[in-house]
């Protein structure tokens, strides 16, 4: 059975397969963009409207920022000094 992969692609449906895989495990993913896609075609067959690829989202700065505050929250309850974990630059003394 052929798995389904689509990150390397930089398409819209690809990206939404991506935001929605950790939620729904793949096959609901899949699902869900197959349904996203059949409302696209509908739409394309009965209101006659153009279909134009938008491409992936670019990241929004702001969700960025929670999602870096949400980490270090999550290091910080674990025990875990984030300072520890990242890379340091070089030529840093520590």
């Amino acid at each position: 059975m052929p798995t389904i992969h689509s990150s390397r692609s930089k398409t819209f449906n690809a990206a939404l397969f991506a935001r929605l895989l950790p939620r729904v495990e793949g096959k609901g993913a899949a699902w869900a963009v197959a349904h996203r896609i059949a409302k696209v075609i509908w739409l394309m067959l009965h209101e006659g409207v153009e279909y134009r690829e938008k491409g992936a989202a670019t990241a929004n700065p702001r969700t960025l920022a929670r999602k870096l505050r949400r980490l270090l929250r999550e290091f910080e309850r674990a025990g875990i000094d984030p300072k520890s974990v990242l890379p340091q630059p070089v030529g840093a003394t520590v």
